[in-house]
């Protein structure tokens, strides 16, 4: 596990499972340890975007269902989570994703809902003492600075929408795109004067 790149247990289920099946296809086990040991993910997909004044900024984006939502927030180990993005109903169930929300640990701090999904979520995980809307952006500028607001040195921002991005964008790459230029823009110099609103 520690050699792992890629976070989180269902990252390690995946890579026994292909392990298992490169070896009985008779790949040589040297060369599956060097490939695990090599891989770094794939964008989109817990994707480490930038640290920002001392904040890793991780772009989840083809997180579109409620079960990816809840191995992804269970996967983070920072201290401090602002799971910032949402998106359109799949017409899911959010129960299991708030039950996450309040257990997991080291803890979502802080929920930025956006999209058409907002008030599902907002109602899934009422028990979250903080949680703030945001308009529903083209851009990501305005929602990523409300995070990188209240997020201190050593703690995450991450995108998981657990829902679909066809209300704001064409498709999950389109919304993870626009999230990693947000991300993209923010200056460590910047931070200090960051949105309140």
């Amino acid at each position: 596990m520690d050699e792992l790149q890629i976070p989180g247990m269902h990252n390690l289920e995946n890579v026994l499972a292909a392990a298992g099946a490169a070896i009985s296809f008779g790949v040589d086990p040297a060369i599956v340890a060097d490939a695990i040991r090599a891989f770094r993910g794939v964008v989109h997909r817990m994707e480490p975007v930038a640290t920002v004044g001392g904040v890793l900024y991780v772009n989840n984006s083809m997180c579109t269902n409620v079960d990816a939502a809840v191995r992804s927030l269970e996967a983070m180990s920072r201290p401090y989570r602002a799971d910032c993005g949402r998106g359109a109903d799949k017409k899911s169930d959010f129960t299991q994703l708030g039950a996450v929300i309040g257990r997991a640990q080291p803890g979502v701090r802080r929920l930025i809902l956006i999209g058409q999904a907002a008030p599902l979520i907002e109602t899934a995980a009422r028990d979250m003492p903080d949680m703030r809307r945001s308009p529903m952006p083209r851009q990501w500028k305005r929602p990523v600075r409300i995070a990188a607001s209240f997020a201190e040195q050593g703690d995450a921002v991450m995108l998981s929408p657990s829902c679909a991005s066809f209300d704001m964008f064409a498709d999950f790459e389109a919304r993870g795109e626009a999230f990693r230029q947000a991300v993209r823009s923010l200056q460590p110099n910047g931070i200090a004067s960051k949105e309140k609103g």
